[in-house]
């Protein structure tokens, strides 16, 4: 850790942050993403879900989806969101765990 003080940064700074973030991941991972699916299941019409699970990639989805529910609750001070945490009932990310079939 270093001695230095953080500048405590704005709402404003938060959101013209992410906002740059958020341009290079549409760029780069979601427009891409969009036309692989896309080009992925005009050859393979009949695919579902489970027919490519198995695979690391399709795995990371969830990890997208979890992140965003992560932050959501962390922007919403929500502690210890993770299972068995005091925070986790009624967090967003309890309930992306439920709708990506991870709890019942």
């Amino acid at each position: 850790m270093t001695d230095e003080i953080k500048k405590q940064m704005t709402s404003q700074e938060f959101a013209d942050k992410l906002k740059d973030i958020m341009e290079v991941f549409y760029e780069n991972v979601h427009k891409p993403m969009v036309e692989l699916l896309n080009d992925y299941k005009e050859s393979n019409p009949d695919t579902n879900t489970y027919s490519v699970s198995g695979y690391e990639g399709v795995k990371r989805l969830d990890d997208m989806a979890l992140l965003t529910a992560w932050m959501l609750d962390k922007l919403d001070n929500r502690q210890d969101c993770f299972v068995g945490g005091n925070g986790y009932r009624g967090s967003k990310t309890k309930a992306i765990r439920k709708a990506l079939g991870y709890t019942m």
